[in-house]
Parts: C-alpha cells; sequence; structure tokens
C-alpha cells in the first residue's frame, strides 16, 4: 500500500497524508495485506494517541507533519539489514525533517539493546572505549545509522510530550543530542544492564521506565549505607566459604554467583517494613537458599551447622 493510502490529518478518508510518491524500502510494513491493519492503528491513533504502542505514535506524528518516505519509521540494521536512513537537514531545531522521529527510534534502541553493551564485567580492561559500554560496536545505537553527522551533536532538540509514555520521552526533556545521547550511554550501556522493553503491560513497563531514567546514574549513596552493603555481602560470603571447606561433600545450594541476592533481599525487607509491611513470605530456588536462611531469616547457623551433621540443636539449652 503506497503511503497516500492512509487518511490524511484533516480529513477520515482514504486520501494522503503526503503526496504520492514511491515508498521507502523501510516502510515496507505498509504495503500488501498490512494495508487494513495499518489504517486501523491510523484510526485508533487519531481518536486517543495513547491508544497505541508509542512507535506508532511516533510514526503517525511525524508523517502527519509532513515527514518524507524513510524518515517518519527508521528500522534496526537487524530488522531490515541495508536500509539507509533518510539524511536530515542541518538547522537549530529539531523538527521538519524528520530529526525527532529519527532521534525517537534511537532512544528506543537504547531501550531494546542497551544491556548488550552494559559494562557487567568488572574485571574487563577495555573500559567505556572497547568492547563493553561501547554504543558504538553496534549498529543500532550508532546516530550515524539514522542520518545523525557530527554537525547534529550540538543541535537543539524536544522529544517532550508523549502521552502515556513515561522517562526520556514523557519529562519533557529537551537539549542537544550529544546531551541526549550521554544520558542515554549513561542509563543504558553502565554498571546495570536493563532489558525490560518485552514486557507487554504498559503500567509495569512504565513504571520500570521511570525510576532507570528519572533517577541520577549512579544512584547516590552515603558512606555508611555503603559500608553496610558491604558488612551484609561479607556475611553471605563469609558463611559461603566456611559451608564450601566443613561441607565440601554435601549439597550445600551454594551462591556462587549470586552473592548480591542477600543485601538486595535484605534491602528489601527493611524498605518493605518502613512502608507497613508487617509479614512477608519468601519462594526460594536451589540456589542460595541455606545463605537465605541464615543472613535473611535469621536460622540460627548452629542449628544449620547440626542438620549437616545429622544431629539435633536444643535452642533452648
Amino acid at each position: 500500500m503506497a503511503r497516500n493510502s492512509l487518511p490524511s490529518a484533516s480529513m477520515h478518508s482514504t486520501a494522503g497524508i503526503a503526496a504520492a510518491r514511491i515508498p521507502h524500502s523501510s516502510e515496507v510494513f505498509m504495503s500488501g495485506t498490512n494495508a487494513v491493519y495499518v489504517e486501523e492503528m491510523y484510526r485508533k491513533w487519531k481518536g486517543d494517541p495513547a491508544s497505541v504502542h508509542a512507535s506508532w505514535d511516533s510514526f503517525f506524528t511525524s508523517a502527519d507533519a509532513g515527514a518524507p518516505p524513510g524518515a517518519a519509521f527508521v528500522p534496526p540494521p537487524s530488522l531490515q539489514p541495508g536500509n539507509k536512513p533518510v539524511a536530515g537537514g542541518s538547522g537549530s531545531t529539531g523538527s521538519g525533517d524528520g530529526a525527532v522521529a529519527r532521534l525517537l527510534h534511537l532512544v528506543r534502541s537504547y531501550q531494546v539493546r542497551g544491556h548488550l553493551v552494559a559494562k557487567l564485567d568488572p574485571l574487563d580492561g577495555h573500559g567505556p572505549e572497547g568492547k563493553h559500554g561501547d554504543a558504538g560496536v553496534m549498529a543500532e545505537l550508532d546516530p550515524a545509522t539514522y542520518g545523525f553527522t557530527e554537525k547534529d551533536m550540538d543541535r537543539e532538540f524536544d522529544i517532550s510530550g508523549f502521552s502515556g509514555v513515561t522517562g526520556f520521552l514523557g519529562v519533557g526533556r529537551q537539549g542537544t543530542l550529544r546531551e541526549m545521547l550521554s544520558a542515554l550511554k549513561e542509563v543504558y550501556c553502565g554498571p546495570v544492564g536493563y532489558e525490560y522493553m518485552h514486557i507487554q503491560d504498559r503500567e509495569k513497563c512504565n513504571w520500570i521506565r521511570e525510576r532507570i531514567e528519572q533517577t541520577p546514574h549512579p544512584p547516590k549513596i552515603s558512606k555508611d549505607k555503603q559500608m553496610h552493603l558491604l558488612e551484609r555481602l561479607a556475611y553471605g560470603e563469609t558463611l559461603e566459604r566456611f559451608l564450601a571447606t566443613k561441607y565440601n561433600t554435601a549439597k550445600r545450594f551454594g551462591l556462587e554467583g549470586a552473592e548480591s541476592l542477600i543485601p538486595g533481599l535484605k534491602f528489601m525487607i527493611d524498605r518493605s517494613t518502613e512502608l507497613g509491611v508487617s509479614s512477608m513470605v519468601l519462594g526460594m530456588p536451589h540456589r542460595g537458599r541455606l545463605n537465605t536462611l541464615v543472613n535473611v531469616v535469621r536460622k540460627p547457623p548452629e542449628m544449620l551447622f547440626a542438620e549437616f551433621q545429622g544431629t539435633h540443636v536444643d535452642l533452648e539449652d
């Protein structure tokens, strides 16, 4: 279906939202059997932009504003390899050439793919300029993929005002492309990898997005709190080493590789009690259950040791 088969912004008919032209190769989803579906999405969007996915909202907004074919939608390279984005012109604002639409797709690529280059290995010697933490190693995270050049880095953009969306697109974010890229890298390519865009429930997805995109990174933690977290981590590690040495042939459901579970659970419980929770039920996998029993649930260590030896300890003695 050519682009001009969609209703126009001014009247609900099959008149075009742009003049008839050869569709761009990145907009193949608008042809063939998808025509009815695309028109239905457009009809819903005209009635309520929040009723469709943010990607449709971005596309229809740009198309109605006169973005040329290929500028309203820029697919990730892994989705449609070989397509070249429509390059935008120069200027001081982010409107009129489809640049805002392209920037929205770049933001979404960081939300979907950023965790793949997060700096998760503390022993990785490459640093932020090497294999991990370098968004440039993935075409989806490269601004050039979306038609941006070095001249655009200090260009001002306004990507605020998207209803039903939180985070970068819902807080009235304005600034240069360089500033926005820096913020995206700090959130999604730092020491924590966030993978949540597969969640179908928009409310849940927005809840996560709001807390990771609108919270300073890294979170500011006082020195006393850091020492407290380290102490809890040490408790878990010490017990793990003792059990591995004393009962090396017994089944221990070890915590190796998941040591942060202990301070994480303790913090969750502390915060829950502050919010009024009076009781909690924990469901545990095998890994880490003995450490959780001792360091979180406060099962006496001597009782755990006695169970390893097949004996009984009377705690009242």
